[in-house]
């Protein structure tokens, strides 16, 4: 509904293969939480990075089940293609995810 769907990686060398890229979105999200949780939750990180963990799991876990839900009603609704804002804050969500993969990374790893 927001631009993400099926592709052709290989145009032009495999124009029969394709694969679904809706499915990248969700499953980066959730590896984000379940890494973030895995610092909070494992006590071996300093407590800056815990508390970084924490938060940013919650918010991951909270912006993918929001992203379920929104899919599902507007699914159930019969609409095919999401409104402009939903499609603009789906695209960001990716990069998000990467910030605070990064940040959560240079945190945990600092000697703080």
């Amino acid at each position: 509904m927001t631009g993400f769907g099926e592709i052709q990686p290989l145009p032009g060398i495999a124009d029969e293969f394709t694969i679904n890229s809706a499915i990248a979105l969700p499953i980066g999200v959730e590896a984000y939480s379940a890494f973030a949780m895995y610092v909070w939750l494992s006590g071996r990180a300093a407590p800056k990075a815990i508390g970084f963990a924490k938060v940013s799991s919650i918010v991951a876990l909270c912006i993918g089940g929001l992203g379920q839900v929104a899919y599902h009603v507007l699914a159930a609704a019969g609409i095919e293609t999401a409104p402009w804002w939903v499609t603009a804050f789906i695209s960001t969500v990716p990069v998000v995810v990467v910030g605070m993969a990064a940040a959560l990374a240079h945190i945990a790893n600092s000697s703080e």
